[in-house]
């Protein structure tokens, strides 16, 4: 069974920088593993014009770089930049399963990741 079967994968995509703020004013935005914490991110930023989100309970996976396969656990609704993957089970209370599968087969997923400086995963690779 692929994780794309059970799981809904939601590609993150930045907003525009004038869309961006430190004041709180919307909601917070990851841009990559800069904001992640032992469990949950850590926001330091925000934007009024949200283009993918994440929610309560989904698995944030970093997708581009050296810290690529570097999971969160949303603890709130967040805007997620290119830099992220929000994963949600389509059965809610089977997210630690998914997170645990993806645990599992992180190394072969890093194997394939593209781009020889800082790996890369795509939806259709995380699918």
């Amino acid at each position: 069974m692929q994780l794309g079967e059970v799981c809904e994968i939601i590609m993150g995509q930045s907003p525009k920088g004038q869309d961006c703020n430190t004041e709180n004013n919307g909601p917070p935005l990851l841009n990559g593993p800069t904001e992640f914490g032992g469990w949950h991110p850590v926001p330091v930023q925000w934007t009024t014009a949200p283009r993918k989100m994440a929610d309560v309970g989904d698995i944030l996976f970093c997708v581009h770089g050296s810290t690529t396969g570097k999971m969160n656990w949303a603890d709130q609704k967040y805007a997620i930049g290119r830099g992220i993957a929000a994963i949600r089970h389509k059965k809610p209370n089977l997210n630690y399963f998914a997170w645990s599968a993806i645990k599992w087969k992180l190394d072969d997923l890093l194997a394939i990741a593209t781009g020889s400086t800082f790996p890369n995963v795509s939806g259709d690779m995380l699918c």
